[in-house]
C-alpha cells in the first residue's frame, strides 16, 4: 500500500472557517463543507481547540440567522408592494364612472372623460379613458359624469325647457249688427 506524507502540515496553522470564507456571503451548505473539511484534515496530536471550534459554530449559527432575517425582510417587502398594489387599484376603482380631467401625456392641455378601466403595472395605477392610458398622477379633477363639477372647462347642461302651451286660436270680432253676447 503506498502512502503519502503529510509533513509540514502539522506545522501550518488551519486557518478558520470564517478566514476562509473572506466574509462573503456564503451559504448554509458551503459553511458546513468547509467545517467538515477542517475537522477531516486537522491534526489527531493537535486537534483543533474548544475555543476555536465554539467560535466557528457561533459563525455558522450567525450565518443562519443571517439568512432567515433575509428570507423574512423578502417576504415583508414582497406583502407591502403586495398591499400598495391593491391599495392603488382600489383608488383607482373608485374612479371607475367618473368623469376625470387629467394632463395630457403631452403636458401641454387637459382633457375630460369617462374612467372605464383600472389596471396596475410597475410604474403605479393606469386609468383608460376613451381608450387612451392615463397615468393616476396625471388626474387633476375628479366629477360625476355630466355634472360639470369637476377641474375641467365644460359648463354644466342646461335642462331642455318645457315647449309653450299651444297658443289659443283668435277669436273673430263680434260683428257690427250683432248684439254683444255677455255671459253671466
Amino acid at each position: 500500500m503506498e502512502t503519502t506524507s503529510i509533513s509540514g502540515a502539522a506545522s501550518q496553522p488551519t486557518p478558520s472557517i470564517s478566514q476562509a470564507l473572506g466574509g462573503t456571503n456564503a451559504t448554509k451548505e458551503e459553511f458546513l463543507k468547509l467545517l467538515v473539511t477542517q475537522l477531516r484534515n486537522q491534526d489527531p496530536l493537535e486537534p483543533m481547540k474548544n475555543e476555536a471550534f465554539l467560535s466557528q459554530l457561533a459563525t455558522f449559527s450567525q450565518l443562519e440567522e443571517q439568512q432567515q432575517t433575509s428570507s423574512a425582510i423578502r417576504e415583508l417587502i414582497a406583502l407591502q408592494n403586495a398591499s400598495l398594489v391593491l391599495g392603488g387599484l382600489s383608488q383607482g376603482a373608485s374612479l371607475v364612472g367618473k368623469e376625470i380631467t387629467f394632463v395630457d401625456p403631452d403636458g401641454m392641455g387637459t382633457s375630460t372623460g369617462l374612467v372605464t378601466e383600472v389596471n396596475f403595472d410597475p410604474s403605479g395605477v393606469l386609468l383608460t379613458v376613451g381608450g387612451q392610458t392615463v397615468p393616476a398622477q396625471n388626474v387633476i379633477g375628479i366629477a360625476l359624469p355630466g355634472s360639470g363639477n369637476g377641474a375641467g372647462n365644460t359648463p354644466a347642461p342646461e335642462p331642455p325647457q318645457a315647449a309653450p302651451p299651444p297658443a289659443a286660436p283668435p277669436s273673430a270680432p263680434p260683428a257690427l249688427n250683432e248684439p254683444a253676447v255677455s255671459e253671466e
